[in-house]
């Protein structure tokens, strides 16, 4: 299978929640990654209580931390072991078994939970996770569905250094807010690096340690960013030899001039679709074929611009009392008031949006 007919079937797959149960489209999901496993067992009915009876078996779980009332509904997917693994490849040696790289790790477990609320932080999922992951001796991979999204949890795990009876759960990682209608092209093209075939081609893993380090780097956000970064200037290197920009008469290098003028395109290009993002402009406006054909734009409600800017700061304001640094986003702030040069973008951004409702009107 080619990758861009395996990343339509990703996203075939995520469009399966809509129609399918939450549990069997769990499943199909996994298994358009490559991960497919008959070792199941059916959780009746599937809620926390059964949940706890079946696999607490003593050991305590924290209902604060893991949300557990807010739990709709609970589904062991499946367990997969070596030998699952070897049949869906097929073509490469996978040891299931023994100690490797300080982990020793036969299996994998994973669960479907479906949570009562729309919107919840990074901490309350990972906190989900580490909770669940204290009842088992091998790791758990959860995905969750809080309202129309889906988020992938993954923890990784190694031994305890003095007791090797124990083991210690690390930093969880998380896809978070998978749309399931109309999915990020980013989150179908993370997925896809997940799945099996792609992550035995780019890593060459050979057991369970080698796996778990391949999904470890593959959702690394340092590995992520150098990709983003290296698709930019591919996208640089590609528009400057198509992208061509009127030159004042005051200009003395042209060259200089083309090029600072195609990255402050670019950058503005990718600070809109940001505010697109968030539903502050209109999808349209990113859709080839309506601006090709702009009199067949319907009308769309657009923001009222002063809104858009106390969102704008509104956004920022909140990851900072959240403790998520604005700057890591490449978003710089002081207060209340974005600086530049993301200030003057952001006061572009306005513009963009009266002058587009201005265009809708003439249509209309």
């Amino acid at each position: 299978m080619s990758d861009e007919a395996a990343k339509h079937a990703v996203k075939n797959a995520l469009g399966d929640f809509a129609k399918k149960s939450f549990c069997d489209a769990s499943i199909s999901l996994l298994e358009s990654l490559g991960y497919r496993s008959e070792k199941r067992l059916d959780l009746k009915p599937n809620t926390p209580k059964t949940f706890l009876a079946q696999f607490a078996d003593g050991r305590t779980l924290n209902p604060d931390n893991a949300l557990l009332d807010d739990w709709q509904s609970v589904d062991f997917l499946f367990q997969l072991t070596g030998d699952e693994i070897q049949a869906s490849t097929g073509n490469f040696v996978f040891e299931g078994k023994g100690k490797y790289n300080n982990t020793r790790i036969e299996s994998y477990l994973f669960f479907a939970i479906a949570l009562k609320n729309s919107e919840y932080t990074r901490t309350q999922l990972s906190g989900i996770t580490r909770e669940i992951n204290k009842l088992f001796r091998m790791p758990a991979m959860l995905l969750f569905r809080h309202g129309d999204t889906l988020t992938l949890s993954i923890i990784p795990r190694r031994l305890h250094k003095r007791d090797e009876s124990k083991d210690v759960l690390e930093k969880v990682t998380l896809i978070k807010d998978i749309r399931i209608a109309d999915p990020h092209r980013a989150h179908i093209e993370i997925l896809f690096d997940l799945s099996l075939a792609k992550l035995h081609e780019q890593h060459h893993f050979t057991n369970w340690s080698e796996l778990q380090a391949a999904w470890q780097k593959t959702l690394d956000s340092s590995e992520l960013n150098k990709r983003f970064f290296q698709e930019i200037a591919n996208w640089y290197f590609w528009a400057s030899d198509h992208v061509k920009f009127p030159k004042p008469k005051d200009i003395k290098d042209a060259d200089a001039y083309q090029a600072q003028s195609l990255i402050r395109l670019i950058t503005r290009l990718i600070f809109c679709w940001f505010v697109k993002e968030k539903g502050l402009l209109p999808d349209d406006l990113f859709n080839p074929v309506k601006l090709r054909d702009f009199g067949a734009v319907p009308e769309l409600h657009l923001v009222n611009p002063e809104r858009i800017r106390h969102l704008i700061r509104e956004m920022i304001v909140v990851e900072k009392i959240h403790g998520v640094q604005a700057a890591e986003r490449g978003i710089h702030c002081c207060g209340d008031v974005l600086t530049p040069p993301y200030g003057e973008i952001a006061v572009e951004v306005v513009e963009v949006v009266d002058a587009y409702g201005e265009l809708l009107s003439r249509r209309r």
